[in-house]
């Protein structure tokens, strides 16, 4: 049987009923109630009839009644349009709470710090390398080793919107309770170790170690990070999986003269040597290239690594701080901060590289290279799995000028845009800066690279810094 509403309920729905503001199984029931009730009927034709309302003069009962209903309806509009309104702050406040009052964990690559440790006391000095981020806190706790003095310090950074409230800069002093042994950002970055810092270059090799061998992308990230692109040029990689001893093979494409490839002699088995103690299941590092109009080879297998090293080069680096030492017994820190051959290097590579720094989802990110506004060569980097770039991730494109020769022939204005992609399929162009001549024919012979720190959103725009 179906429900009937009574009359008192009717009367203090009609109001919002003669509104529009309620459902749509209140409408039916309301509706269906002044079919049948006379009395309800017609004070809802008074109530939306206001040009016969004047005659309501004339019984002061009814008048009453309706001003009554009047003023219910203009408390109930009142009250809606204050509560949206409510609600409309509150979201606001809550975005403006989480970006510049909420501190967020940080990832390590996107700090820029310095640390001191000496006499018991250490300072810290940081702020954020992302644009428009401050420091919101900075916390630290120590971690003793069972029955001894010693013990590690733990240091973590997070951040928050730039404010008067977050300035981006901070320095603490720390009076640690313990002998400490190492110093850790945020987690497991490694930033000092027995009274040496590490280098941020040499931690940023370590966090590119490489389980497998047949992970193509993790390779290629290690050979970028590493620096072989600055000695070698464009490279092509080739696996070798099917078999142990696992190899990796890097063809260089390019041609180098008699000086330049006595340098590559030099330098290239300490480089295999790096390879095979950060790829773990690495047996043998090999590098080809041409000079001279013939092919070169070198190889350096794990046993010829050990002999070297007088120890297991897969078990000599276990941390950031062993790989340090390594990169020092090799005698090949120089190499590893500013690589490259002395000489000019054959054509010229662009190297475009960008760490995600935004606060949108973005799924992948595409460079175009623009010939007087048109667009002549286009590359994409995503990952491989198909999840979206988390932050702190570094996304590289690379070419060289001989690649669009052909294409910027005759250009007399070159430039370049990123295309960021969102994980919603929207797209926003970021032009980007360059440290080339926009004229093509003035490049000069060498590398250029660039590196950006991607941040922002699409709906207030993407900055690179």
């Amino acid at each position: 049987m179906k429900y009937s509403l009574p009359c008192e309920i009717v009367e203090d729905l009609l109001p919002s009923y003669a509104e529009g503001l309620t459902g749509s199984s209140t409408t039916e029931s309301v509706a269906a109630h002044l079919e049948t009730c006379g009395t309800c009927r017609e004070k809802y034709r008074r109530m939306t009839a206001p040009e016969e309302n004047a005659g309501a003069a004339a019984d002061p009962e009814g008048q009453k009644e309706l001003d009554f209903l009047k003023k219910n309806r203009t408390h109930t509009r009142k009250r809606v349009l204050l509560s949206i309104l409510l609600s409309l702050l509150a979201v606001a406040l809550i975005a403006v709470g989480w970006r510049y009052l909420v501190p967020k964990d940080c990832p390590a690559q996107l700090i820029s710090y310095q640390v001191h440790a000496a006499k018991g006391r250490v300072t810290f000095t940081c702020s954020m390398l992302a644009h428009g981020r401050g420091v919101a806190s900075v916390e630290w706790e120590e971690s003793a080793i069972d029955g001894s003095e010693k013990g590690d310090l733990y240091i973590e950074v997070c951040s928050a919107g730039l404010s008067p409230i977050h300035e981006n800069y901070a320095e603490v002093y720390i009076e640690p309770s313990i002998d400490v042994r190492s110093i850790y950002l945020n987690g497991s970055t490694l930033i000092w170790s027995e009274g040496e810092a590490i280098l941020p270059e040499i931690d940023e090799i370590y966090e590119c170690r490489n389980a497998y061998v047949g992970d193509a992308s993790a390779d290629e990230e290690l050979v970028w990070k590493l620096g072989l692109d600055a000695y070698l040029g464009s490279l092509t990689l080739e696996l070798q999986t099917a078999s142990e001893p696992y190899g990796l093979t890097l063809i260089s494409d390019e041609v180098f003269t008699a000086a330049q490839a006595e340098r590559l002699e030099e330098v290239l088995p300490d480089y295999g040597v790096l390879l095979l103690a950060l790829i773990d299941n690495l047996g043998t590092a090999e590098f080809r290239y041409s000079a001279e109009g013939k092919t070169n080879a070198i190889s350096v297998d794990a046993a010829a690594a050990d002999e070297l090293l007088g120890q297991s080069v897969k078990n000599c680096v276990s941390n950031a701080d062993d790989m340090q030492r390594l990169v020092r017994r090799l005698d090949m820190t120089a190499e590893l901060l500013t690589p490259g051959l002395s000489e000019d290097d054959i054509g010229t590579r662009c190297r475009f590289g960008f760490t995600v720094a935004a606060d949108d989802s973005i799924s992948d990110l595409g460079l175009a290279v623009l010939a007087d506004g048109e667009v002549c060569f286009e590359t994409f980097c995503c990952n491989a799995d198909g999840t979206p770039l988390t932050t702190g991730e570094l996304m590289e494109f690379e070419f060289t000028r001989e690649e669009l020769a052909e294409d910027l022939e005759g250009a007399s204005a070159v430039s370049f845009v990123l295309t960021v992609t969102g994980t919603d399929g929207s797209e926003t162009a970021v032009d980007v800066p360059s440290s080339l001549p926009e004229d093509p024919a003035q490049w000069e012979q060498g590398t250029c690279s660039e590196m950006f720190f991607l941040s922002g959103s699409a709906d207030i725009g993407y900055t690179l810094e």
